[in-house]
């Protein structure tokens, strides 16, 4: 294994943060590609890669539509392991699981996935006085580059297609999720959605650069 592909889709700034975190981790041992799903070449080069990453923003407990419809044409010419992970802000109920369904049906084999709770942007605009929105979960740097060893070490001893458990509760946070659609705030700032990235990129970095 020499080269892995990272793709994600990222609304404010927080998947696209993680994402460049596991890239960091993994160029310690391998060669990784960042690719924002916005910017992909128009036929991606899936035999260039001997693994990928695949990353999603959650949704009212969905993945992205841009990054699903990417995988809805996805046509790797050989089955490929992947690890993937999903942004919440609280929690990613099935998000994952339906991501890792449709990457099996397009020969793109999950072995590994994880979660990670980020500052919640839609979380602090409805209930503003709730502080666990404004910040990541505590060690985040720490897990990612633990979760990024593992898949790296699976991938190393033949990895196994491991897909994400149904969570049996995910009924219970329906009625969320419909209210959460129907109030939804579209971010069509440039200047909030540069914000918001810069904020979550110095959550997991450190300040950025200018």
């Amino acid at each position: 294994m020499s080269r892995v592909a990272i793709i994600y889709f990222s609304g404010v700034g927080n998947t696209q943060a993680v994402a460049m975190r596991i890239r960091q981790s993994l160029a310690e041992q391998v060669e990784a590609d960042l690719f924002s799903v916005e910017h992909l070449p128009e036929e991606f080069p899936w035999e260039s890669y001997s693994a990928v990453v695949i990353g999603t923003p959650t949704y009212h407990s969905e993945p992205a539509e841009p990054l699903m419809e990417f995988l809805e044409s996805a046509a790797p010419e050989r089955s490929i392991p992947a690890f993937l992970f999903a942004t919440c802000g609280m929690y990613p109920e099935n998000c994952l699981r339906k991501l890792a369904k449709i990457c099996k049906s397009r020969g793109i084999i999950p072995v590994a996935h994880a979660s990670y709770r980020c500052a919640a942007t839609d979380g602090i605009l409805l209930t503003p006085r709730v502080k666990r929105w404004y910040g990541h979960e505590k060690h985040l740097q720490d897990r990612i580059k633990a979760d990024t060893a593992e898949f790296l070490r699976r991938l190393s001893e033949g990895a196994k297609e491991r897909m994400p458990r149904y969570k049996w509760y995910a009924p219970l946070n329906y009625p969320n999720r419909l209210m959460g659609k129907a109030v939804t705030l579209p971010f069509t700032s440039t200047g909030t959605r540069a914000s918001a990235a810069e904020n979550a990129q110095a959550a997991v970095h450190g300040p950025p650069s200018r």
